[in-house]
């Protein structure tokens, strides 16, 4: 939780060719109408868009479906915004002994009007604030000075139900956002300056069990079978690459089911340029099958500041490059 912060930048490497990559920043897709939040229903459920294809043309309903279905995954994979005006959320009561501030999701949070209803489950969002800091927040809230920013992914687990539901009142239709996972709460007044910010938690003891499984379930490997010379296969220098790569990266693979609280999984082939005593410069990035930004920006961002092991021979004719093959990877213990 940070208070009257910046949120930090998502840092995300482009691919170009298989020549050279950098860093840019992701933003969050915006949410900035019940047009919008309809549209990535419509992505999420490819039955309507298949209905209108007749059934004696199989050649085009098959391209459409996995066409449609390579959209649904890509809306799976994207963060959304989305902006709730001051009278569309309420603080509970503030607790003077341990500071916080609770915000009230007894109802979930609506937008838009109340056309867009967000349901959230076991979700808590309790801000620590010292008690000038409360006041000042509460009245900025009351003289509606203040709009809450939720950033979030939707709930990509099998099983787990449908995300959307559309219900027609008598006088307005309106869109619920029934599985969603906030990351970030950023509360901002009308210049856009932010004024407090907390990340998402959850109450859910079934979620948390879930979660905690999935922490404990991630690994992150070393293809050594692909590296060269004595790196390669069964040997000390490849064992000790592999428990370097794992001590080092796993905690961003951690970090990244903590937040999106789902399970990762995903390979990257990293070519490492590395000095005299194994120091790391420049990384390029050579194949990427990984859709998940944060983790990558993560674990760049770790290998810039490492040491390649002692045991990892220096291969004169590679020139101070080593082609790191990654795979990462995380299940629920039983």
């Amino acid at each position: 939780m940070a208070l009257f912060g910046d949120r930090r930048a998502w840092l995300w490497l482009l691919l170009i060719g298989f020549g050279s990559s950098e860093a840019a920043a992701q933003q969050p897709n915006g949410l900035d109408g019940v047009e919008a939040v309809e549209g990535l229903c419509r992505r999420l459920d490819p039955s309507a868009a298949l209905a209108d294809v007749p059934p004696g043309d199989p050649v085009r309903r098959g391209w459409l479906k996995r066409r449609l279905e390579e959209q649904r995954e890509a809306a799976l994979a994207d963060v959304y915004r989305i902006t709730l005006q001051a009278e569309e959320f309420h603080f509970d009561d503030y607790d003077p002994e341990t500071s916080l501030l609770p915000l009230n999701l007894t109802s979930g949070l609506s937008a838009f009007g109340g056309r867009v209803r967000l349901q959230l489950g076991g979700e808590r969002v309790r801000l620590q604030l010292g008690s000038e800091d409360a006041h000042r927040l509460v009245d900025e809230h009351a003289s509606q000075q203040v709009r809450l920013l939720v950033d979030f992914q939707l709930d990509a687990e099998e099983g787990a139900g449908k995300i959307c539901a559309q219900e027609a009142e008598p006088a307005r239709r309106q869109v619920r956002l029934l599985r969603i996972i906030p990351q970030y709460y950023q509360w901002v007044d009308r210049t856009g300056r932010v004024v407090v910010a907390a990340e998402g938690e959850t109450d859910d003891p079934v979620q948390r069990q879930r979660i905690a499984s999935l922490l404990q379930g991630a690994v992150v490997k070393v293809d050594t079978s692909l590296l060269p010379g004595p790196a390669s296969g069964p040997s000390p220098a490849a064992a000790d690459l592999q428990e370097w790569a794992s001590v080092l990266l796993r905690p961003c693979l951690q970090q990244r089911i903590a937040s999106i609280r789902r399970p990762v999984e995903g390979s990257l082939v990293l070519e490492v340029h590395h000095v005299a005593g194994g120091h790391i410069g420049q990384i390029l990035l050579r194949q990427r099958l990984l859709e998940d930004a944060p983790l990558v920006d993560c674990v760049v961002g770790k290998l810039r500041r490492a040491t390649l092991p002692a045991s990892v021979p220096r291969d004169p004719q590679a020139q101070g490059r080593l082609t790191l093959p990654l795979f990462f990877q995380s299940q629920p213990l039983e």
